[in-house]
C-alpha cells in the first residue's frame, strides 16, 4: 500500500530552528550550484547557520519554516518595506525537493505580503526549476543581474561625479531620502543596520549635498559591497573605488544589474569576475529606479 505523505505545515521560524535551517541553506545552495558547475556559495555549514541567525536576529517576524511530521524541510525569509518587499533566501532540503514544498512556501509568503504592491526576488539564472516556479506565481523578469567577485580590485577612477567622504550618523536622514528617490525603496532601518557594521561613504556635489552612498559589511578579509546608489554609473564607480581603496580587503563581492552596460564593463576592467548570473524578478508593480545601483546583498532582493 502506497504511503500518504504527512501534511505540510508552515510556521514562523524560531531561534531553536536555526541550526537545522542553516544546514538546509548550506546543502540546498551548494548542491544546486555544484550540480550546474558553479563553486559552492556557502563555505561551511556554520556559515549557513550564521546567515540564518543574521536574518532571524534582524527581522524576527520575517523567517518561515516548512515542517513535515515535525521535521523542518524548508525555510524562507521575507523583507517587507512599505509597499515593496523582498523575498529570499528560499531553500528546501535536497532530500525533500520535488514535493511541492517550495511552491507551498512561496504561496504562504505571498499571502503574508498581500499588502505589498511590489514583491521582488533574485533568481539564479541556471536554476530552471526555480524560474518556472516563480514565473507560474506571477513574477516577471525585469533585469539581468550578476554576482561579481574580485581579489583586491583596482579601479580606474572616473574624473567626474562628485567627491566621496566617509559617512557619519548625521548623514543618515539625508541618505535615506536620496536612497528612496533614486532606488524607489523605503529602507532607513536597513541603512542604519549596515552603517553600524561596515564601510559607509557618501557622494557629495560641489555644494556639499549628498547625491549617493555606499554601504557594505565585512566578514574576515572579505568585503560584501552593497547597496551602492548614485544618480549615474560614474557616481557608483567613484563610491565603489573609494570603498575598495580604503578597506583593503582580500576579496570584494557585489551584485550588479545588467544595465547600464558601462557599469559592468568598468567593474570587469577593475578585476571583477562574474561568479554567477541571476534574474531580478518582480510580482506586481515595478517602476524602474531613477538612479544606478549595486544591489543589497543583505537583506536580499532590496
Amino acid at each position: 500500500m502506497k504511503s500518504v505523505p504527512l501534511p505540510l505545515c508552515i510556521r514562523r521560524l524560531a531561534a531553536g530552528d536555526l541550526t537545522r535551517v542553516g544546514s538546509i541553506l548550506f546543502h540546498a545552495f551548494n548542491d544546486v550550484f555544484t550540480a550546474h558547475g558553479h563553486p559552492p556559495p556557502v563555505p561551511s555549514q556554520q556559515a549557513g547557520i550564521s546567515l540564518a541567525r543574521a536574518y532571524h536576529e534582524y527581522e524576527a517576524d520575517g523567517g518561515w519554516v516548512a515542517t513535515r511530521g515535525g521535521d523542518i524541510v524548508g525555510s524562507a525569509f521575507t523583507h517587507p518595506r512599505g509597499d515593496t518587499a523582498g523575498i529570499g533566501p528560499v531553500t528546501v532540503d535536497p532530500a525533500y525537493q520535488g514535493q511541492g514544498i517550495g511552491r507551498a512556501l512561496m504561496g504562504h509568503l505571498l499571502g503574508e505580503l498581500a499588502a505589498c504592491r511590489s514583491v521582488r526576488l533574485f533568481q539564479d539564472a541556471f536554476n530552471r526549476g526555480s524560474y518556472a516556479l516563480y514565473a507560474s506565481l506571477g513574477f516577471e523578469p525585469r533585469d539581468v543581474m550578476a554576482v561579481l567577485r574580485a581579489s583586491r580590485p583596482r579601479f580606474v577612477a572616473p574624473l567626474e561625479g562628485g567627491q566621496v567622504r566617509a559617512m557619519d550618523a548625521a548623514d543618515l536622514g539625508e541618505v535615506a531620502q536620496v536612497d528612496t528617490r533614486l532606488s524607489g525603496i523605503v529602507r532607513p532601518a536597513d541603512l542604519l543596520f549596515l552603517f553600524d557594521r561596515g564601510p559607509a561613504y557618501v557622494l557629495e556635489d560641489d555644494l556639499g549635498g549628498i547625491r549617493g552612498y555606499a554601504l557594505g559589511f565585512r566578514s574576515g578579509d572579505a568585503l560584501f559591497l552593497g547597496p551602492v546608489v548614485a544618480p549615474s554609473a560614474t557616481g557608483v564607480l567613484r563610491l565603489a573605488a573609494r570603498v575598495c581603496l580604503e578597506e583593503s580587503c582580500e576579496s570584494v563581492t557585489l551584485r550588479t544589474f545588467g544595465r547600464p552596460g558601462a557599469l559592468m564593463a568598468a567593474l570587469l576592467e577593475a578585476g571583477f569576475q562574474v561568479r554567477s548570473l541571476g534574474t531580478y524578478m518582480v510580482r506586481g508593480q515595478y517602476v524602474p529606479p531613477v538612479g544606478v545601483q549595486l544591489s543589497a546583498l543583505f537583506p536580499e532582493a532590496l
